[in-house]
């Protein structure tokens, strides 16, 4: 058997065992890596409002004794 033959059956193997342990498992949002990640940005972009909510409101209040006189 060539090299190339060893190879693609390899190949073939590997697929078909991957399509078995996907057809066994449940893949939710949360257990794959674009799951990871999605969890990881929505974290970080709620902080960055959060933060930025609270500049907002203290930029406010520091204007508002300003504005009365």
């Amino acid at each position: 058997m060539l090299v190339s033959e060893q190879i693609e059956s390899v190949d073939r193997e590997e697929l078909k065992q991957q399509n078995h342990i996907h057809k066994d498992t449940e893949c939710s949002e949360e257990t794959t890596i674009y799951g990871h990640i999605n969890q990881h940005m929505e974290k970080n972009i709620s902080n960055t409002l959060h933060e930025i909510y609270d500049a907002l409101m203290s930029y406010n209040e520091s204007e508002q004794p300003m504005a009365s006189t």
